[in-house]
């Protein structure tokens, strides 16, 4: 439990005391910030925490995660993204360096990264690849 002392002394550093959707997005993206302090277990964390509130908070985070592009991907295409710039499964090595799926690194993030509007599938077709007759 918080005391009033403390509560003054951390609310006129500006420091958090809550940790609801806003404190949490402030987090990733200073992760995204400087993603060398950016692991894959504490953007893990973040993320669970986020699903925790995202009922409550829907609209914040849908618009923070589109505006900032707060999905981190790790990888050959490493990045940040939004959720409407990756997929959920793998379209093969190219349509994966365009829109990378986000399966392998977050298995356990399905829902959360459904609730996002992240697609199951790639918008794009092999038959738009370059190659391709």
């Amino acid at each position: 439990m918080w005391t009033k002392t403390f509560a003054r002394k951390c609310d006129a550093c500006q420091v958090s005391r809550t940790l609801d959707a806003k404190v949490l997005i402030k987090r990733l993206r200073q992760f995204k910030a400087d993603d060398a302090g950016a692991t894959a277990r504490a953007i893990q964390k973040i993320y669970g925490r986020i699903e925790d509130v995202f009922d409550d908070e829907k609209d914040l985070i849908q618009k923070s995660f589109k505006e900032h592009s707060l999905i981190r991907v790790k990888g050959p295409h490493g990045s940040w993204r939004s959720p409407d710039e990756v997929c959920w499964d793998s379209s093969g090595a190219y349509l994966d360096s365009i829109c990378p799926p986000l399966e392998g690194q977050y298995k356990d993030f399905s829902r959360f990264f459904e609730k996002l509007g992240v697609k199951k599938k790639s918008p794009f077709k092999e038959e738009s690849t370059p190659w391709s007759n």
